[in-house]
């Protein structure tokens, strides 16, 4: 007997478990192998993006240094300013003053260029620039100019119409008639708006998020310089406690030296960063993105990983269960064979344990087995028996089908006289009797 064996339910139900866990292992392992790259390769963009704007900021803040320098040097303008200041009739030297004024106005992106008197009053007619405001803040750069005789800049600061601004006094270390010190100063205004301001919001790609900052300390808070792309407004307006946790422009001003973090901008959305100082200031500039916007791909990748993984595991079950479903019904079949063979067996044992002749037909009168006792009373083997008709081994075939069909309407015949011819001419009565 052949001995089938399929899986155990217990195993089965392991391997569906199994297959179950492919799907979401899968993505698991995905997001543990992605998150990490795609932030690392996020933190080192915005550490280029960084440092490239600091570099432009300060090389701007040079070459508008170089400004101040050369204006200083330059003995034949100042000299000229005095004497337009002390002859207000002398339009030749007025001109000619007002013409190298806008030449660096439109060289140099300059807003405004003045000339202050020793009250830091504007000198009459010796100015280009229609922002002629003059604050505490640019007050207190032109006596330090006054007294250290050498440029200096202003802080950033914001004027009355909402403007931001950085102004450069340069001092005109030249005396009266009476040998006095003149007191006077050429300041030189930059709109913010006009070049650092778009250096600093331009983003080399297209971003949702990100944006550049530059923030310095002021007191006890952060202050934002530049106006920030999700709030309007902001520009020297906003602060922050420096005590606010995990904002990047705080770990930048406390960091005072390059780096990255992941932490929380002003909108309380979680963010990747990269800052570093501005060399010769106190400002410092910020890079950051949305992480969000950083796996974003991540998790359009994960959805169809996680699609396709789903509907192979699908597929395989299906696949398993046809299989499984398979091997139980060759197993089931087998145990019918087994049976039926087994039935068989018991059939002939019984048929053989006959001394009389013994014969089973099916329904169409074909002999389907005989035992010896046949063999003997026909002279025919078993095996030649065995499909052909039951009525021919009668001397009246005809009353012998009446019998057969008897027995199939009427489910037994008793006692029904036939007469069995054998091969060799003999005959032998019998009484028929059958049953179903």
């Amino acid at each position: 007997m052949a001995n089938v064996t399929t899986p155990g339910l217990p195993y089965t139900r392991l391997i569906f478990i199994v297959l179950a866990l492919i799907a979401p292992l899968a993505c698991i392992s995905f997001v543990k192998i992605q998150q990490p790259q795609l932030e690392r390769h996020a933190f080192v963009n915005l550490t280029t993006i960084a440092q490239l704007k600091a570099q432009q900021i300060e090389k701007w803040l040079y070459e508008r240094n170089e400004d101040t320098a050369v204006l200083m040097s330059s003995g034949a303008l100042l000299t000229q300013i005095e004497k337009s200041n002390q002859d207000k009739s002398d339009t030749k030297t007025k001109q000619i003053i007002l013409d190298r004024f806008q030449t660096l106005i439109n060289s140099y992106g300059y807003d405004t260029i003045l000339v202050l008197d020793s009250h830091d009053q504007p000198v009459p007619t010796l100015g280009v620039g229609k922002n002629q405001d003059i604050l505490p803040l640019v007050q207190e750069l032109t006596a330090l100019a006054r007294t250290s005789k050498q440029a200096h800049r202003s802080e950033l600061f914001r004027s009355k119409p909402g403007n931001v601004y950085l102004d450069w006094a340069v001092p005109i270390v030249t005396s009266d008639m009476q040998g006095k010190p003149t007191g006077l100063v050429i300041l030189l205004r930059t709109a913010a708006n006009q070049f650092l301001f778009p250096l600093i919001q331009t983003w080399p790609s297209a971003s949702n998020s990100a944006e550049t900052l530059l923030v310095r300390r002021d007191g006890e808070s952060v202050l934002y310089l530049n106006e920030l792309r999700h709030r309007k407004d902001t520009a020297m307006n906003m602060r922050l406690p420096l005590n606010t946790p995990n904002l990047p422009a705080v770990i930048a001003i406390n960091a005072a030296k390059p780096g990255t973090t992941r932490g929380k901008d002003y909108r309380d959305a979680e963010v990747l960063s990269a800052y570093r100082p501005i060399a010769g200031t106190d400002w410092h500039i910020v890079a950051k993105i949305d992480r969000d916007e950083v796996l974003a791909p991540m998790w359009d990748t994960l959805y169809w990983l996680a699609l396709i993984s789903i509907i192979a595991t699908i597929v395989l079950m299906l696949a398993l269960t046809i299989v499984l479903r398979q091997q139980r019904q060759t197993r089931q079949l087998e145990i019918l064979q087994v049976s039926d063979l087994a039935t068989a067996q018991y059939t002939r044992s019984l048929i053989e344990a006959s001394l009389d002749p013994l014969v089973t037909i099916g329904a169409d009168g074909k002999i389907t087995d005989v035992n010896a006792a046949t063999e003997q009373v026909t002279g025919v083997a078993r095996e030649q028996m065995i499909g052909s008709d039951f009525a021919d081994y009668f001397t009246d075939p005809r009353k012998a089908r009446a019998s057969y069909q008897q027995a199939f309407s009427q489910s037994s015949v008793t006692d029904y006289p036939l007469t069995i011819r054998h091969v060799s001419g003999n005959t032998t009565d019998v009484l028929y009797n059958a049953s179903i």
